[in-house]
């Protein structure tokens, strides 16, 4: 994992994702304290020998998921890295 969670963002759904042919680490958490919701794409891509840590990240209310959860998902399911 790339990232130090805080400790009041609870992991809600995790599963393995495939991004540009490399396995990636999409998860989920709610934080019901402050009323947010995180999305997480974590994954390491090689190049040119060295493996670099990416993490694309969503910080939204949970109030704002019904209007933009669809088009977190869009970006998050369709990321493409390239040179």
């Amino acid at each position: 994992m790339l990232t130090r969670f805080d400790p009041s963002v609870s992991i809600i759904q995790e599963e393995t994702v495939n991004v540009c042919s490399l396995k990636a680490s999409r998860l989920v958490g709610i934080a019901e304290n402050r009323d947010l919701r995180f999305d997480y794409l974590n994954l390491t891509y090689p190049a040119n020998g060295v493996f670099y840590p990416v993490q694309l990240r969503n910080q939204m209310g949970a109030g704002d998921v019904p209007l933009f959860g669809a088009d977190v998902e869009v970006i998050f399911r369709n990321v493409q890295i390239g040179p």
